[in-house]
């Protein structure tokens, strides 16, 4: 079985790259095309939420049992990847305060949430299969 981890480490890297780069504009990043990326621009939430929910679906397939100790249930575990994800979302708006160019926005947090939080139902459907 091939491993869905490197998936997530490149993902985290980009989620993090875009976070942290001095604009919030991604239309002006040459890998993603302008259509997508004016889009994304103008509806900003969107960014955050189809973001941090795509590198939060690829944790819980990198690691469908969750995070912590085997003695915690699945569930918590996978909590465990929510929580860790909401805590690096909060990092990258402390840390957007002190860039120029760029400000926090709890408006970025809820939608970041959100998407986890889709991440997370979606992850759940998939390891329990169609019914």
């Amino acid at each position: 079985m091939i491993s869905r981890k490197p998936l997530f480490w490149f993902l985290l890297i980009l989620v993090s790259y875009l976070s942290l780069k001095p604009s919030s504009s991604v239309q002006e990043e040459i890998w993603l095309p302008s259509a997508w990326g004016l889009w994304l621009d103008i509806h900003d939430n969107w960014k955050n939420t189809l973001g941090f929910g795509t590198l939060a679906l690829s944790a819980y397939f990198a690691w469908p049992g969750g995070w912590g100790p085997r003695q915690l249930a699945s569930a918590w575990r996978r909590f465990l990847i929510a929580g860790a994800l909401l805590a690096l979302i909060m990092l990258f708006e402390f840390l957007q305060i002190f860039m120029p160019g760029r400000h926090a926005d709890p408006a970025d947090l809820t939608a970041g949430g959100l998407g986890i939080a889709l991440a997370w139902v979606a992850g759940g459907k998939f390891r329990r299969g169609p019914r």
